[in-house]
């Protein structure tokens, strides 16, 4: 059984400071990053994830180009999210941004096996 993937993906970034920032192109001040290529993963027979069920959160954060940096999986069965963590590290972005510029930001990635 191949894992199957919800594509629901949340962004977060903080942001110091107390002034309001107000987007003088008309664009919003921070967009969050795209997810442009999902990697599942591999839970074919013979993978430790074959046959089981479940769901892992891993937080990933997404670099300035568009790769990922740090991971944080979350969930109730660690093969699962030993799987989903290591999917996680091979999906790519298009990066978020802070006023126009490349901004390190954590996305969430939702994965039901």
């Amino acid at each position: 059984m191949h894992a199957s993937t919800w594509i629901r993906g949340v962004a977060t970034v903080s942001l110091l400071g107390s002034g309001l920032l107000i987007a003088q192109n008309g664009k919003p001040p921070v967009v969050p990053p795209r997810l442009i290529k999902l990697v599942k993963p591999d839970c074919s027979k013979g993978n430790l994830c074959h046959d089981l069920h479940g769901e892992a959160t891993v937080t990933v954060n997404v670099l300035t180009d568009g790769s990922v940096g740090d991971t944080y999986p979350k969930g109730t069965n660690q093969i699962l999210m030993d799987a989903a963590e290591e999917a996680a590290r091979h999906c790519r972005f298009e990066p978020g941004t802070f006023a126009g510029k490349p901004t390190s930001m954590n996305f969430d990635l939702h994965y039901k096996f």
